[in-house]
């Protein structure tokens, strides 16, 4: 699913899948200290313990601690056990919880920017069907109030719900995917999309349509080789990892990037040697077709990523 671009009315709605709290507190970070530089109140639900990380990271950012005044910090598990009545939202308590804070936010700044933990921690907790209600919840508001809105989740806890289809769901509730590595957050994020794929026959040539049709909606020529590196990339996780597997590809500065993550922290199912003795092709193709590639261990998975020009 391209989820650059969505039919929903909020404009500024990011989601970051990331592996480790380092990396997520880093882009979360960035996100809200741009917006204070503009004058932009913040609004964060957060766990107390990345609430603690995000304060000493903007304060090294800016060069001062001078932030707190502007934002306005909601622990986001005793807001999420005001939010449900079992198992479902109430409206009434979204929006004291949630919709009156924001208001409040962009009351003060004009334009304000949130970002909230609550969606990750109810798919932590297996809650996935409220999650997505929560995003939902979180659009309805921004087509109401001028705020920007950064949501995160854990790339190991969305690997393990068995609901594929609600991973791809959640990756439409937004208008653009953070990519790692992304320096300019504040600027909008290169066309990125996500879809995650069950172990089955059939995955890499999904992977492979799904590849294409990203590539004609951005307008990117690749000559096919995008399409065949995923390909291979997608045979590696089913036959060698046994494993369903997430594609992300970004397309930026003529560069398409495209990364294909498994469940398999097995690294010698990712050499090159081993797939040209099961397959006669495997990784040698993607190393023929590709600028650059490598493979970069996650824990207990991997990712394999690759390059090409465009």
């Amino acid at each position: 699913m391209d989820v650059e671009r969505s039919d929903h009315p909020v404009t500024h709605h990011l989601v970051h899948f990331y592996e480790s709290d380092a990396e997520m507190v880093s882009s979360v970070s960035r996100y809200l200290a741009a917006g204070l530089d503009r004058g932009e109140p913040a609004l964060v639900f957060a766990t107390a313990s990345h609430r603690e990380m995000f304060e000493v990271a903007i304060a090294a950012l800016r060069g001062s601690d001078d932030a707190a005044s502007s934002i306005a910090y909601v622990d986001a598990e005793e807001a999420l056990e005001q939010l449900f009545v079992d198992g479902r939202i109430v409206p009434e308590r979204f929006e004291s919880v949630v919709a009156s804070r924001v208001r409040d936010a962009v009351g003060r700044g004009g334009v304000a920017r949130a970002y909230g933990e609550l969606v990750e921690l109810l798919w932590t907790q297996g809650r996935v069907a409220a999650a997505v209600e929560l995003e939902e919840q979180w659009d309805r508001l921004g087509a109401e109030l001028p705020f920007k809105l950064f949501c995160a989740y854990s790339m190991p806890s969305l690997q393990q719900a068995e609901d594929l289809d609600a991973f791809n769901t959640v990756c439409h509730l937004h208008t653009g995917v953070v990519a790692p590595g992304d320096d300019d957050i504040d600027a909008g994020p290169a066309p990125c999309a996500v879809r995650a794929f069950p172990a089955s026959r059939t995955a890499p040539r999904a992977a492979r349509r799904f590849v294409a049709d990203a590539a004609a909606t951005w307008g990117v020529s690749v000559d096919g080789d995008a399409a065949l590196i995923v390909s291979e990339l997608a045979t590696n996780a089913v036959v060698h990892a046994r494993s369903p597997f997430t594609v992300t590809m970004t397309a930026e500065g003529g560069v398409v990037r495209l990364a294909v993550r498994d469940e398999s922290a097995d690294l010698r199912a990712g050499s090159e040697s081993d797939l040209l003795a099961e397959s006669g092709r495997g990784l040698g193709l993607v190393a023929a077709l590709a600028t650059r590639w490598g493979v970069r261990r996650l824990d207990g998975a991997k990712e394999v990523w690759a390059e090409v020009a465009s």
